[in-house]
């Protein structure tokens, strides 16, 4: 049972230049994102279907938290924001690859019961 109707972002939510964190938690309905906003600083995405992260998360410079907890039907990350801090992945059985950002010392990656993974 989904939490909320949600099924789409819409694509002007990219010029909410004062967005800081959005959370879609339990929005099962949710299998796509469009541009994000380059202000986030925290996305949450955690049960959704989400299948695929947009490739421009990497020019999001201040992300410091990502949360895809739960989405079973993501298969990879793209390349990652320098920037990003905490990354929470636990239960995506679907996630076979991830790219790093580049620079991770200090940063908290969980990846816990993501049997598919093999690629870091």
């Amino acid at each position: 049972q989904s939490y909320t109707e949600i099924e789409e972002i819409p694509e002007s939510i990219k010029d909410l230049h004062q967005l800081k964190w959005l959370d879609l938690y339990g929005c099962e309905r949710l299998t796509s994102l469009p541009e994000l906003p380059r202000c986030l600083t925290h996305l949450k995405l955690s049960f959704t279907d989400i299948e695929k992260i947009p490739e421009t998360i990497k020019d999001l410079h201040q992300l410091f938290l990502l949360n895809v907890l739960g989405c079973r039907r993501l298969t990879s990350l793209p390349e990652l924001p320098c920037s990003l801090e905490y990354l929470k992945a636990d239960d995506c059985e679907s996630l076979e690859t991830v790219i790093l950002p580049f620079s991770t010392q200090g940063g908290i990656f969980d990846f816990t019961n993501c049997f598919k993974l093999d690629q870091l």
